[in-house]
């Protein structure tokens, strides 16, 4: 590696700084329990040529349910880590303006199947 400025070491001493985790989605279905769901302004700064402003997304802070069967009977627990995934994809979440109006977003306190599906990620309601 070649570099033009010198590099810095980080400072041992200082405390650790948590670091959000992400949930990862892959094609298997996997049942997560919905914290908090808000639109945030996109962190890489992304500006709205309709607008000027910077673009909205949609970040989701779950946390991965736990299951444990014990004959017939299912226990259901959610993780004590929270997850986040957030999103600028139309196909993952339909339509951003939705976000606020729609139903079927992703609720608070409501476990989801989440998966990737070949034409975004699905968010299922659990029943």
């Amino acid at each position: 590696m070649s570099t033009s400025k010198e590099l810095i070491k980080p400072d041992a001493s200082k405390p650790l700084v948590k670091r959000a985790n992400w949930l990862t989605v892959s094609d298997d279905m996997q049942l997560v329990t919905i914290d908090i769901v808000e639109e945030i302004d996109n962190p890489d700064g992304t500006i709205d040529p309709k607008t000027g402003n910077i673009k909205k997304i949609v970040q989701v802070t779950c946390r991965r349910v736990i299951i444990k069967r014990d004959g017939d009977n299912f226990d259901y627990s959610a993780d004590k880590q929270p997850l986040i995934k957030q999103s600028t994809s139309t196909s993952s979440w339909y339509l951003l303006s939705d976000f606020v109006k729609a139903t079927h977003w992703p609720k608070e306190g409501i476990y989801y199947w989440v998966w990737k599906a070949s034409d975004g990620i699905r968010w299922e309601e659990a029943e």
